[in-house]
């Protein structure tokens, strides 16, 4: 079975767009960091779904790691707001171990 002519321009266009891509970023880098910071982001909603205190030293690991990404691909904006999500995930660590403690003391928080 030969291809047809539509099939072959069909190729030619992805390999044009694919070298397009390749001018564009030929690190792999900020793209396996990206996956990184998804794949952690994911995970810590789902512990926060099921109220684990984990998910406050994922959403930690997410924002460490894309603070200085953000910051090298001068979305400085974006690192900004990521770092305020920083101190964010700080403190919800700080309040969910406050309360976990005074949960077994008995106390009331």
């Amino acid at each position: 079975m030969k291809p047809t002519s539509a099939g072959k321009d069909t190729q030619h266009e992805r390999d044009q767009t694919l070298k397009k891509l390749a001018c564009v970023s030929n690190q792999w880098g900020p793209l396996l960091i990206d996956s990184i910071i998804l794949m952690f982001s994911v995970l810590a909603q789902f512990l926060l779904m099921r109220r684990r205190i984990e998910t406050w030293i994922c959403w930690l690991i997410v924002d460490t790691v894309a603070v200085p990404l953000y910051a090298s691909r001068e979305l400085y904006l974006t690192a900004f707001v990521y770092g305020l999500f920083w101190c964010n995930a700080w403190y919800g660590l700080y309040s969910w171990i406050k309360i976990h403690r005074a949960e077994n003391a008995g106390v009331p928080a």
